[in-house]
């Protein structure tokens, strides 16, 4: 990426998008928001009226003084009631839009691992195989099943314009947002009373049996930039992950071992016996020369308990 060069950037008011401005600023990017809302002071801003008006963000587009060299449309929900405007039409308007442009810019799309599904019946990520990006996309959530149809819609434009779908695994870092396992134990342990109180010290989890692929959100936003500006990805699907399984157990253990005792751990018991392992496989990401990194779970837990 060269300094003074523009992408534009969905979403960067959220968790991932927040860590995707702040490494593309880093490298010299000028960053444009884009959205429903009004933006920030400290950027210029893309007001969007309609999600699905490509058209109208075609002109939005057009009237940049400095024509974006990428798209990152890092904007998702989880929220039934709006994932097909905005994890869907959303994308299909974009891409139609950046497709219309004199020179049209890398769209990078990020989907999610929620795109294959569980994997209980594959007998490989049972034993410790990783999933790689040829693994057959079976997604039991509404959430997957948006973003699946988000990354095929990118496919098909990928047939005429520069597009990239990248397929972050399990991110962790600061501004997570609280319906994700992590978020919410932090929060709790935050409100934990003193540890000389005479109340009850506990934080509560679910079943603690899952081995999940966690990548830091400053490592997944810096290959994203990177994905962005190789033209070898162009048309590719690529995993963000470590391929590094940690179970959720360790996690929330290495989340008691930084607070003070005592602290009693209450956690639901798995509805099975049923292994539960997602790992991605990093073949095709170090085949682009990038190089994941493990997560540092502790740093990123402690940054988190003194945010």
């Amino acid at each position: 990426m060269h300094e003074g060069t523009c992408a534009v950037v969905t979403g960067a008011s959220g968790f991932l998008g927040g860590h995707l401005v702040a490494a593309l600023e880093r490298l010299g990017v000028v960053v444009v928001t884009m959205g429903v809302g009004a933006g920030g002071a400290a950027r210029a801003h893309l007001k969007v009226d309609r999600l699905a008006d490509a058209a109208g963000q075609l002109a939005l587009l057009r009237g940049l003084p400095r024509a974006p060299a990428w798209i990152f449309h890092v904007a998702g929900t989880t929220r039934a009631e709006h994932m097909d405007e905005v994890n869907v039409a959303w994308a299909e308007a974009l891409l139609d839009a950046a497709g219309r442009l004199p020179a049209p810019p890398t769209v990078l799309l990020v989907g999610s691992a929620a795109e294959y599904g569980p994997q209980h019946d594959n007998p490989g990520s049972r034993f410790g195989s990783w999933v790689d990006e040829e693994t057959p996309c079976a997604p039991a959530s509404a959430y997957g099943r948006s973003k699946l149809a988000q990354t095929e819609a990118g496919l098909r434009a990928a047939e005429r314009q520069p597009v990239v779908v990248c397929r972050p695994f399990n991110i962790l870092g600061l501004g997570m947002p609280e319906h994700l396992a992590l978020a919410s134990f932090v929060r709790q342990a935050r409100a934990l009373p003193p540890a000389d109180s005479v109340q009850e010290r506990r934080i509560r989890t679910g079943p603690l049996n899952a081995v999940r692929d966690f990548i830091d959100a400053d490592d997944c936003a810096h290959s994203m930039a990177r994905l962005a500006d190789d033209p070898r990805a162009h048309g590719e699907v690529v995993n963000l992950c470590t391929g590094v399984g940690t179970s959720m157990s360790e996690l929330v253990a290495t989340l008691i071992d930084q607070l003070e005792p005592p602290v009693e751990l209450v956690s639901a018991a798995p509805a099975n016996d049923r292994p539960d392992v997602v790992v991605g496989a990093t073949g095709k990401l170090r085949r682009l020369d990038i190089q994941p990194r493990r997560c540092d779970i502790a740093r990123c837990i402690r940054d988190m308990l003194n945010a």
